[in-house]
C-alpha cells in the first residue's frame, strides 16, 4: 500500500542561501517580499538579484530523500493527455507544415526526425499533489492548452527501479525538457530534484517511463455540488480575486488560481463560469474529495 502524504498548500517554506548556507523556514509573505528585493539573507546580506541567492530547498525530514520511501509513495502529474503516459505517440502531429519547413531550414536535413526522437525519449515528471495542481494552474494561465481538459494522475512507481543518489537541482533546459541520458547513470530510472517553481521546496522526480508501474486518472476540475444559480456577468479581475480570497485559498496560490481562471475565461465575454472557479478552488481546499475519486478508479498498468 502506497503512502499518501499530508497535503498543505499553505505550509511555510524552507529557504537556503547559496552563498553562506543559512537555512530557515519562512512565511509566504516573506517569500513574496524577497522576490521583490525587499528582504536580505540574515547571515550574509545578499538579496534576490545575486546568482547564489537563497532558493527553496527540501525539508530534511522529507521522506522522499529515503530511497525505499520514494517507491512507496503516491506521486502526481497533471496533463491534457487523456491516456498519459502514452507508449505510442507521434510528436509530428503537433507540428504545422510551416514549422517543419522552418526547422529544416534553420537546423538542416533531419532536424524534425531528431526533434521527434528527443520528444519521445525525454523524461517524465511527477511530484506532490500540490506541485501537480500548481503546474496545471500555470499552464492554464500561460500556455495555449489552457482551455483544454486537464487530467490528474496518481502514479505508483515500480518497486524495483534504481534511484539516482542525492537530491539535485532541476535538470530541465530552457523549454522545460530533460533528456535522461544527461543526468541518469546506467541502472537508474529516477532522479530527485528540488522543485523551485511549484510547491516550492518539495521534491519532484524526473524519470523514464519504465519506472512507472501504474496510474489512476480523473478529469479535473471536478464538478462541485453547488446549488443551482443564475449565471452572472463576467467579473472584473478584482472580483475574481475577492471570490478566491473569500474561499480561504492560501495566499501563495491565490494569484495563481485567479490568474488561471481569468485567462481561461478571457474568451468568454458574456458570463463568468462559476462552476469552473468552484472546481479549481475545490482542488486546493478539499483535496480529500479528489483523492477519494482517485481511489475509485481502477489503476492502469503502464
Amino acid at each position: 500500500m502506497c503512502i499518501e502524504r499530508d497535503i498543505d498548500f499553505g505550509r511555510p517554506r524552507r529557504m537556503r542561501c547559496g552563498r553562506c548556507g543559512h537555512e530557515e523556514l519562512v512565511s509566504h509573505d516573506w517569500m513574496e517580499s524577497w522576490e521583490q528585493g525587499n528582504e536580505l539573507c540574515p547571515e550574509c546580506g545578499i538579496d534576490c538579484t545575486e546568482e547564489d541567492r537563497a532558493r527553496p530547498t527540501y525539508d530534511p525530514d522529507d521522506p522522499a530523500i529515503v530511497d525505499h520511501q520514494v517507491l512507496r509513495m503516491f506521486w502526481y502529474h497533471t496533463s491534457t493527455i487523456p491516456d498519459w503516459p502514452q507508449k505510442e505517440f507521434d510528436p509530428r502531429e503537433k507540428l504545422t507544415p510551416e514549422t517543419i519547413q522552418r526547422m529544416t531550414r534553420m537546423c538542416g536535413a533531419g532536424a524534425v526526425d531528431r526533434w521527434v526522437e528527443r520528444q519521445k525519449s525525454k523524461a517524465l515528471h511527477v511530484g506532490t499533489y500540490e506541485a501537480a495542481i500548481e503546474n496545471m494552474l500555470r499552464r492554464m494561465g500561460d500556455q495555449p492548452e489552457g482551455d483544454a481538459p486537464f487530467y490528474l494522475y496518481r502514479v505508483v512507481l515500480d518497486d524495483a527501479v534504481g534511484i539516482e543518489p542525492g537530491v539535485h537541482r532541476e535538470p530541465t533546459n530552457w523549454v522545460g525538457d530533460a533528456q535522461p541520458e544527461k543526468f541518469l547513470n546506467p541502472g537508474h530510472s529516477v532522479y530527485r530534484y528540488i522543485n523551485e517553481h511549484e510547491d516550492e521546496g518539495s521534491i519532484s522526480l524526473a524519470l523514464t517511463a519504465d519506472a512507472i508501474d501504474s496510474v489512476s486518472g480523473i478529469q479535473i476540475p471536478v464538478a462541485t455540488k453547488t446549488p443551482a444559480r443564475k449565471k452572472q456577468r463576467l467579473a472584473t479581475w478584482q472580483d475574481v480575486q475577492l471570490k478566491v480570497k473569500e474561499a480561504s485559498v492560501p495566499d501563495r496560490v491565490q494569484s495563481r488560481l485567479a490568474g488561471a481562471f481569468r485567462d481561461v475565461s478571457a474568451s468568454n465575454t458574456d458570463h463568468l463560469n462559476l462552476d469552473l472557479l468552484d472546481g479549481l478552488v475545490d482542488l486546493i481546499q478539499n483535496p480529500s474529495h479528489i483523492l477519494t475519486l482517485l481511489d475509485s478508479v481502477e489503476p492502469r498498468q503502464v
